[in-house]
């Protein structure tokens, strides 16, 4: 190796360039990436370490001169070139929070080997490692910050800085701390008594005694007609009363009289708003005052009002109590009114003066106090005064065609006697002296008077009043009626409701004889209207008085319309009945014909049956239906059911309902017309016996989710009765019901076995399910099947691999979800980048299509050789991702290219000369680009880039 190393050197290695060399080696003193001293005797030149990436160190000594000299025995050398782990102090911790703090460290030696990871380590155990949390903060020598963060407040840490190089890992020493306490929500208490109580306002406060660990932002009261007032309600007032701590008094303002009101102190700080305790009050009122309920007496111009009473102050003195009075309502003190002279609550009377005579008034008691004036309520009178006369009317008893016997009785004469009184009539209601009248003029106080009034209409009805007249005016009494005597009959004629086609039975009632006894009586008749006695007529003579009668016709035609009147005759002549009409048979009618159908649709409680009417006899059905009992050849005496309204078809249909279950029955149809009722055969049934619920069994609920399951059952037996619903009903305790939560099977399928899906149940909780059916009987229940939701999901878990093998654009990584968090796994890849805990915003490479192993792989390409990098598994689900443990790796550079940028170029040899030198390079990007394998970057570097640049 050194033979063609010397070969190499000589063919491509200018004397300018090896002139350089020598000089720059020739200084070379200690360094991250040289050392150098002096070789053993009979040796010409130093000894030098040329490091590689964690390699063994090559020990060789190199002498310059016109001609290269290389020494082949390292033995001659005897400095130490092995390099150690770095060494490196931890950072005094400060800017400690409930959540974070701040620390760092010092990497005063690398250990002569470059550190390509630093920061700091803590957890709650001492002497923390990289295993546990840490920071990455960049690589190299000299200080560093790093921030510590997502710590649990008021606990105790451990933090210790960092280094790594290839050698190892060394840490600073271990420094403690605690974390501070959480900030909450302030402490405040309200004050217990508000004071300063008006009617529209009050005073309260608060004693803020706790902070809660941040600066109160505000405080004050908060108000409303509600229980527990707060800042959040619009329907409550709140006020403002500074930042300060400790004890404050608010002013409520604006309140309203008498009314119940709810407070709370109150004080926010940046956590939350806390709130005292209720404290009640009661707003001032006017005062409460309660007017007598009439007068003690009074008279045309006073009266004396008691008792008032002042119940109440509400809150405030009564400073003045009296009266208030006018002729409208709710008098008050703007108007008349007068103070009684007293104060406070308690009763009071007063007299009050200088009334009108006859007028109604309206009396208030109030009460003053300084929060307003308290009004009772109003209570009314009349003074004393003169009115119309008030009387009767007497009730007409004596009377003939055309006179009567009329009158009335003076009760009381209104307080003036009556110039005038008498009778009034007419025929309309309601009479008045406007009307006819009989009256007499006088001086008339009470009692009782008559008139005998001549001229009137026979046969006539007539309303009657009595009246009476005084200074202020005319009053009547009730009205009475009564109708005179007629001089004909009066008479009404008999509904007809007895005939046949060719007979009839006629009649009427003579109602009033008139003047006298009529001499002739009977019924005319016609088919076109308002017959007379010229018409066709029966009838016969005689004295009749008052009373029915009848008269039977004959010859009369079939089917045909009459129009018939009764009639009555007397000395003033003849009167008619009203006027009615009948039509007669048109044929000879029989009764119906009519089959019965068989019984169909047979449940327990109901049958159908039915009919056909062949025959209506001649004459309109009028009536169909089925009758049924348990006896046979029952008739519509028993049960029935009759058509309504009547079909036009012959044939019909009856349900038959409110049947016994397991009973023999006899049905029959029939058909009623005018001339009777008809029956068909005699049809027996019997009902099914007594339906029973339903019998149900409960199917496993399977599958079973988070938030719903998959269950049903069978109905094994309809119990008789056809099953109306059916599902299954569920809930937390066993033995769920119908009253629980229920999924109804809609609509109602025609196989036993059905399947029900309950949808919205709560994860990792245990359920009770059973299967139901209903039929008129009532609802059936399959056994308890018990179930539990499967538990609430969470975001998986997952582990990132090492990244092997790592070439210079590509790294094979991959990770293991150990968990999926209960919920299926819906993306999983690893994410990269060049800074720490890269996320899936960052570069991703999912894994496509979604593999079945926990474990998968991942390639990642298109890569920066000698760049460091961060990878991170991450796996996804309906939660949410989560990633695995940040994982770094460092791509494989190109030989000779030290500065990572790509390709060989003059910056590469500059760096490389500077590295063999010892020079500083901690402030460049350097890759680690060997190229003999010796691990280092040294002299056989340079002569590779330099041949590489001379090509």
């Amino acid at each position: 190796m050194k033979v063609s190393f010397i070969r190499l050197d000589m063919r491509v290695i200018s004397v300018m360039i090896l002139s350089v060399l020598m000089v720059v080696l020739s200084g070379v003193g200690h360094g991250a990436y040289a050392q150098y001293g002096p070789c053993t005797e009979g040796e010409v030149g130093n000894c030098y370490c040329i490091e590689w990436q964690g390699g063994i160190v090559a020990v060789e000594c190199f002498s310059f001169s016109p001609t290269v000299y290389v020494y082949m025995d390292p033995s001659s050398c005897t400095i130490d070139c092995n390099p150690t782990v770095p060494t490196v102090t931890t950072t005094v911790i400060t800017g400690i929070s409930a959540g974070g703090a701040s620390s760092g460290g010092n990497v005063t030696d690398d250990g002569r080997d470059t550190v390509t990871v630093r920061g700091v380590c803590w957890g709650t155990s001492e002497n923390p490692t990289i295993s546990d949390d840490c920071t990455i903060d960049g690589g190299g020598t000299g200080t560093f910050p790093s921030s510590i963060t997502g710590l649990t407040s008021g606990t105790e840490y451990h933090v210790r800085a960092y280094a790594t190089n290839n050698i190892g890992t060394s840490y600073g020493s271990d420094l403690t701390f605690t974390t501070t306490t959480s900030v909450t929500a302030p402490e405040v208490t309200t004050t217990t008594e508000v004071t300063s109580i008006t009617g529209t306002t009050a005073t309260s406060g608060g004693n803020i005694t706790s902070t809660g660990g941040a600066d109160v932002t505000a405080s004050g009261v908060c108000w409303g007609t509600s229980a527990n007032p707060s800042t959040d309600d619009s329907a409550d007032t709140c006020t403002t009363d500074g930042t300060a701590t400790g004890a404050f008094t608010s002013s409520l303002t604006g309140l309203s009289l008498g009314t119940d009101y709810y407070v709370r102190a109150y004080a926010k700080n940046s956590v939350d708003t806390s709130y005292g305790a209720d404290v009640t009050f009661t707003t001032w009122d006017v005062p409460t005052v309660t007017t007598a309920a009439s007068p003690i007496n009074f008279s045309q111009t006073e009266a004396s009002i008691g008792i008032n009473n002042v119940s109440d102050e509400g809150g405030s003195p009564v400073t003045e109590k009296g009266l208030c009075w006018g002729t409208s309502q709710d008098p008050d003190t703007n108007g008349i009114h007068e103070a009684s002279g007293k104060t406070g609550t308690g009763n009071f009377t007063f007299t009050i003066t200088g009334l009108t005579p006859g007028t109604l008034y309206y009396v208030r008691a109030y009460a003053i106090s300084s929060v307003g004036t308290g009004y009772g309520a109003d209570m009314t009178f009349t003074t004393q005064g003169t009115t119309v006369p008030i009387l009767t009317t007497a009730s007409v008893t004596t009377f003939d065609t055309t006179t009567a016997t009329l009158g009335g009785n003076i009760t009381d004469t209104g307080g003036e006697n009556a110039t005038a009184r008498g009778v009034c009539w007419n025929t309309t209601g309601t009479p008045t002296i406007t009307d006819d009248k009989s009256e007499e003029t006088g001086d008339f106080g009470t009692g009782t008077f008559t008139f005998d009034v001549t001229a009137l209409t026979p046969a006539t009805e007539y309303y009657v009043r009595a009246y009476a007249t005084n200074v202020r005016g005319t009053g009547y009494g009730t009205e009475v009626t009564f109708t005179t005597n007629s001089l004909v009959p009066i008479l009404t004629t008999t509904e007809v409701t007895t005939f046949d086609a060719t007979t009839a039975t006629l009649g009427g009632n003579i109602t009033d004889a008139g003047v006298a006894n009529p001499t002739v009586r009977g019924v005319c008749w016609n088919t076109t209207g308002t017959p007379t006695t010229a018409n066709d007529k029966d009838e016969e003579t005689d004295s009749f008085s008052t009373g029915a009668f009848t008269r039977a016709v004959t010859g009369l035609t079939p089917g045909e319309t009459y129009h018939v009147r009764a009639y009555a005759t007397n000395t003033e002549g003849t009167a008619y009945g009203d006027e009615v009409t009948f039509t007669t048979t048109a044929v000879q009618a029989t009764v119906p014909t009519v089959t019965t159908d068989a019984v169909s649709s047979i449940t327990t409680t109901g049958a159908t049956g039915g009919g056909n009417v062949t025959s209506d006899g001649g004459d309109p059905v009028t009536e169909r239906g089925v009758c049924w009992g348990t006896s046979a050849d029952p008739t519509t005496g028993d049960n029935t059911v009759t058509e309504s309204p009547l079909g036009t078809d012959a044939a019909f249909t009856s349900v038959i309902t409110g049947l016994t279950a397991g009973t023999a029955y006899h049905v029959r149809a029939y058909a009623t017309n005018s001339v009777g009722t008809s029956y068909g055969a005699d049809v027996p049934f019997a009902t099914a016996d007594a339906a029973t619920a339903p019998a149900v069994t409960t199917a496993a609920a399977d599958p079973v989710t988070q938030n719903s399951a998959t269950t049903g059952g069978t109905v094994t037996s309809d119990g008789g009765d056809p099953v109306t619903e059916r599902g299954v009903c569920w809930g937390t305790s066993a033995d769920p019901t119908t009253g629980d939560n229920t999924v109804t099977e809609s609509p109602l399928g025609t196989d036993a076995a059905f399947t029900s899906v309950i949808t919205g149940l709560t994860a990792g909780t245990a359920y009770h399910v059973r299967a139901y059916a209903t039929n008129s009987v009532g609802t059936s229940y399959g056994a308890d099947v018990p179930f539990a939701t499967a538990d609430a999901a969470t975001a998986p878990a997952v582990t990132t691999a090492a990244a092997d093998p790592v070439t210079q654009n590509s790294a094979t990584t991959g990770g293991t979800v150990t968990s999926d968090g209960g919920d299926s796994v819906t993306e999983r890849g690893v994410c990269w980048g060049t800074s720490a805990d890269p996320t899936t915003g960052d570069n991703t490479v999912p894994e496509s299509p979604l593999g079945t192993d926990a474990t998968f792989t991942s390639v990642i390409t298109g890569l920066t050789a000698g760049t460091a990098y961060h990878v991170r598994a991450y796996a996804t689900n309906s939660v949410g991702a989560s990633y695995g443990k940040d994982v770094t790796f460092k791509t494989l550079p190109i030989p000779g290219d030290i500065d990572c940028s790509g390709d060989i170029d003059m910056a590469d040899l500059i760096l490389a000369l500077e590295i063999s030198a010892g020079i500083d390079t901690s402030t460049e990007t350097i890759c680690n680009a060997d190229v003999n394998g010796d691990g280092k970057i040294g002299v056989e570097e340079v002569i590779y880039i330099l041949n590489e640049l001379l090509k």
